[in-house]
């Protein structure tokens, strides 16, 4: 009996083996008690943490699925599928943290799932639950799902594309298969934007052309496939553009296009020297970014070895380092985040290769929350009272989504605010210094949120009696009247 070479690379996968069901059982454990286990804390960070989990829960409040708002103001810079998953969380659990969190923890929970697929087919199953393993336990995996930002989500649907399409270039492949990647790829766009789509399409353009299946082309469900992306993918951007002027130029050039130049405006975004852009990312791939050189040795020798290899495990190997080739080298020319390189971590681990990072978020939880500042306030206000954040709203984003009610900004008209704030119907949020002065010298009880960098600025601007309602790692909560 012969065997296909494509048979070579397919294990049997009728009866796992006991020690390596027992391997899963143990990694189910591992992830329930590193992600599930820390739904709850540490609270939302101030900034994107806060900011995003607030535009989720006025979604839910006011029922509007299409046009996101922070504190009443028109948040245009992000698609919604993140957005519509934790609104759903609150619908089921209720306004908390754990709603907050749990789409992403789903999200890696199925991303560890497939890479054992992945490392099982392509590989064998030990391989697999290594490359679990390796997804579970890396540090960057984690810390950066406890932030309420769409890359665990962009990871997942990027890889499911991806993986559906190059099962579907396997022989006797379903039709099906190729459908999956084109869905897929349309909820990367709702998940992120343009780059879903740009990422995946120029990952399978460079893979098909090196490989050579160009010369499939028929067979890529071209038409029929783009179809169905723009029945997914197209109706909210349509829908968001009818109800909101000039939302076009501002989500497709402003924040794609002069995103990647730099040129945005506001410019609130920087760029990591590339130095610390490229050595990042031993650090969100430890402890397995140890085995990186390693993997590049056993790469090399094997791309100069003559032994032939397994087809879907040279395939995969040749994908991984196109896809994550791009993405690397994309965000190095780009402006960019730590976490911009999140869709990167799955393929280098298919390549190469927690809970002291979740401690860790807890010990710095005062520095990068303002959780315990609003259950200070919450414990005193009143209905007539007011809340005003110095400066720009990330600094304090977390009082809204715990008070959960309108907070003004004295000085505060700046970055992501700044689109939102252009129409004509957005609500009074920004006050001036007279303005401050005016309420902090009425019979209105006033709860100013102040940072150390304010701070100084403050106290010369208001010399009327002030008190500091609460304190925590350099905040202050002032107010015009004292404790009741």
């Amino acid at each position: 009996m012969t065997t296909t070479v494509a048979e070579m690379a397919i294990p049997n996968e009728t009866k796992l083996v006991p020690s390596y069901r027992g391997a899963w059982v143990a990694l189910f454990l591992l992830f329930s008690i590193v992600y599930f286990g820390s739904l709850t804390s540490p609270a939302l960070l101030d900034d994107a943490d806060a900011g995003h989990s607030e535009a989720a829960r006025e979604m839910y409040a006011s029922g509007d699925y299409v046009t996101l708002h922070i504190n009443g103001i028109r948040y245009m810079e992000k698609p919604p599928l993140p957005y519509w998953l934790v609104a759903a969380g609150f619908h089921i659990f209720g306004v908390h943290e754990l709603a907050v969190r749990l789409p992403s923890a789903l999200a890696i929970f199925l991303l560890m799932v497939l890479a054992y697929r992945w490392g099982c087919k392509a590989f064998d199953r030990r391989v697999g639950v290594y490359t679990a393993l390796f997804v579970t336990t890396a540090i960057g995996y984690y810390l950066f799902s406890r932030i309420l930002i769409p890359e665990a989500l962009l990871s997942l649907l990027i890889a499911a594309s991806l993986w559906f399409f190059l099962t579907a270039l396997e022989p006797q492949a379903a039709a099906w298969r190729w459908y999956a990647g084109y869905t897929c790829a349309a909820l990367a766009v709702l998940a992120k934007g343009l780059i879903g789509i740009v990422f995946i399409g120029a990952i399978m353009l460079v893979f098909v052309v090196l490989s050579g299946d160009w010369r499939r082309w028929r067979e890529f469900r071209l038409f029929s496939g783009t179809l169905l992306f723009l029945l997914i993918a197209a109706p909210w951007h349509l829908l968001a553009g009818f109800r909101n002027q000039r939302f076009f130029w501002f989500y497709f050039v402003n924040e794609h296009f002069l995103r990647f130049l730099g040129k945005r405006y506001p410019r609130d975004y920087n760029k990591l020297p590339a130095y610390l852009y490229w050595s990042l990312h031993l650090a969100w791939l430890f402890p397995w970014s140890m085995y990186f050189p390693l993997a590049l040795k056993d790469s090399w020798q094997t791309l100069k070895s003559k032994v032939a290899i397994p087809r879907f495990e040279a395939r995969t190997r040749l994908m991984c380092w196109i896809w994550a080739g791009i993405i690397l080298v994309f965000f190095a020319l780009s402006t960019n985040q730590e976490y911009y390189t999140y869709p990167a971590y799955f393929p280098l681990i298919m390549t190469v290769f927690l809970s002291a990072a979740h401690i860790a978020l807890q010990r710095f939880e005062p520095y990068l929350s303002s959780k315990p500042l609003a259950e200070k306030i919450a414990a005193q206000i009143q209905p007539s009272d007011q809340v005003m954040i110095y400066g720009d709203q990330s600094f304090g984003t977390s009082l809204l989504f715990y008070l959960q009610r309108p907070i003004e900004l004295v000085n505060g008209k700046s970055t992501s605010m700044w689109f939102g704030s252009t129409f004509p119907d957005a609500p009074k949020r920004w006050v001036t210094d007279d303005d401050l002065l005016r309420a902090w010298n009425s019979p209105t009880r006033v709860f100013l949120f102040v940072t150390t960098y304010q701070k100084a600025r403050v106290e010369s601007l208001i010399q009327l009696p002030k008190y500091a309602i609460a304190e925590s790692s350099g905040k202050t909560i002032y107010s015009n009247q004292p404790n009741r």
